[in-house]
């Protein structure tokens, strides 16, 4: 009897060795939301991305498409949305209208080409931009935001924007 018994045992913890094993690997193929939006952050960080190098890519897509409305979401923190959606005001068509120009330059002007974009860091999460445009009047606009970035994970996104008026 006792030899049955301990016969026994090793083929039982057999058993429950692989009914565990094989319920981690149902779940291991069955992705969970924070298993699908860890994929989905990935694909977009950037090894070795400095806050500097982020805004320079984000104005790259920027000039794009000013009106990439997904773009910029990838790219702002929910202040920031809230901020260019409390400053667009012209009438809008959707519930969802950003003021996207405010990365560029002031709205309801017209401005010419850009002829230089510069970058400098005041800090290690603030960022001035300075924009110089070509006008018709021979002088340049010169245009200056100042970007707040946080850092999520391995990747950076704009929090705060103030546009900079010159004295």
């Amino acid at each position: 009897m006792k030899k049955t018994v301990f016969n026994a045992i090793p083929a039982l913890l057999i058993g429950v060795i692989l009914c565990i094993a094989s319920r981690q690997e149902a779940k291991a193929t069955e992705p969970t939301d924070y298993e699908m939006a860890a994929s989905v952050a990935e694909a977009d960080i950037i090894p070795g991305q400095t806050p500097k190098s982020f805004l320079e890519n984000f104005y790259k897509g920027l000039d794009e498409d000013l009106l990439d409305y997904a773009f910029i979401k990838k790219h702002t923190t929910r202040k920031a949305i809230k901020y260019l959606a409390d400053n667009y005001d012209y009438d809008c068509d959707t519930d969802e209208c950003l003021a996207t120009w405010i990365f560029l330059y002031e709205g309801g002007g017209d401005i010419g080409p850009l002829k230089t974009r510069t970058f400098e860091m005041l800090n290690k999460t603030t960022c001035k931009v300075t924009q110089i445009y070509e006008v018709c009047d021979s002088q340049d606009y010169e245009y200056i935001v100042k970007l707040g970035l946080v850092r999520i994970g391995d990747n950076y996104k704009i929090d705060t924007i103030e546009p900079m008026v010159k004295q």
